[in-house]
């Protein structure tokens, strides 16, 4: 995860004129940005089973041979699969609309998932169904990547404001300062601005707060839109994330 999260000026191509969309904000990350996430995530899992079942029916497949009723009704079902995963998909892209890029590699997404869906009802379980099943896959992989990036990247201005901050706090003791880190690696800064301790430790110094830098109106708002917008089923997987990307902020 640490290397997917390293900044790539290629996959954080937003719009300047707003198809960024929630850069600015003195370095907090658009709780929407993270909701999305772990929808992807979600969304490329299933997409994988889904390709993994057509590459299971095919391996059963008798060369020449036309569908058994068994095989009929199983590739109808995972054209099924696929149609819901498909509108899932777009319903990330829509509510990614703001990130212009990010959401056009969502669509491109979609697409390759339409091309699926119909060669599965076509009965089809080779190569060109698969490999639009591979293609939904990759460009998941990229819109997670390029969301992971921008997140990072809404952070770095209270990062910079911080390290400012603190150089400026003590004018009269530069040198001493210098000196100080020049023995021992200097301990992480807090920034000292206007409601910056409740920005970063918030109710009960949660791993959101700490790390997000998230007022509790934001936390708030994410939490209900965890437990209201998305389904009961991705609850388990959606906490076990955020717990894996809170401790992995704490170790860095």
């Amino acid at each position: 995860m640490r290397q997917a999260l390293e900044p790539d000026p290629r996959d954080n191509e937003n719009d300047p004129s707003g198809g960024g969309g929630g850069s600015g904000g003195g370095g907090q990350v658009d709780p929407e940005l993270m909701r999305r996430l772990a929808e992807l995530r979600l969304l490329r899992a299933r997409e994988q089973a889904i390709r993994s079942q057509t590459e299971a029916i095919e391996d059963t497949r008798t060369p020449g041979q036309p569908l058994t009723p068994e095989q009929q009704e199983q590739l109808a079902e995972l054209a099924r699969e696929q149609a819901e995963t498909q509108q899932q998909t777009d319903a990330v892209r829509q509510a990614l609309r703001r990130y212009r890029s990010l959401a056009q590699r969502v669509g491109q997404a979609g697409e390759a998932m339409e091309e699926a869906r119909q060669g599965l009802e076509r009965g089809i379980s080779g190569e060109p169904t698969q490999e639009a099943e591979s293609r939904a896959i990759l460009r998941l992989t990229e819109a997670l990547r390029m969301t992971q990036r921008i997140a990072q990247q809404q952070q770095q201005p209270s990062r910079r404001i911080a390290g400012s901050q603190n150089q400026g706090n003590r004018p009269g003791q530069m040198q001493a300062n210098q000196n100080s880190m020049g023995m021992s690696p200097a301990p992480r800064s807090t920034p000292r601005g206007p409601g910056s301790d409740q920005a970063q430790l918030g109710a009960g110094g949660s791993g959101l707060n700490r790390h997000f830098g998230l007022d509790p109106r934001d936390i708030n708002a994410l939490r209900q839109g965890v437990r209201e917008k998305i389904p009961a089923d991705w609850q388990d997987l959606i906490q076990r994330y955020y717990s894996t990307l809170s401790r992995w902020q704490q170790r860095r």
